[in-house]
């Protein structure tokens, strides 16, 4: 149990990232139609890592455009957005706004979510 603390507190040290997850509202708008909308949740740190370019023509056909890594005890569904806020320790300017795709990918330190682009910022 010890090293697996310690390798959770290694691991959450390079998460250099800040990340919003947010939790889809179900409601529905004046005509009975289901509306997307979501609601901003709590920020917590998280890795983005981009779809490298030598592999994005397949990751692009798949929908891909990264992953996410995160923290063991994040709670996040498949139906969850994840803002991204800031990146290496810097806010962005725009934050990017991804949909949560395959995974998890769970190990005994922490988890990755991949993830595809909805947002460039500018709609959030």
């Amino acid at each position: 149990t010890r090293l697996i603390l310690k390798a959770r507190s290694i691991y959450e040290s390079t998460l250099r990232d800040r990340c919003i997850v947010q939790a889809r509202a179900a409601d529905v708008d004046a005509y009975g139609y289901a509306t997307n909308e979501y609601a901003d949740g709590s920020e917590i740190a998280c890795l983005f890592i981009p779809t490298p370019g030598a592999e994005s023509e397949g990751a692009q056909a798949l929908g891909i455009d990264g992953e996410i890594r995160l923290p063991r005890l994040a709670t996040i569904s498949s139906e969850s957005r994840i803002k991204v806020t800031s990146l290496y320790d810097s806010a962005v300017g725009l934050p990017q706004v991804f949909e949560v795709g395959e995974g998890p990918i769970r190990t005994h330190i922490g988890y990755t979510r991949k993830v595809k682009i909805v947002s460039d910022g500018s709609q959030t």
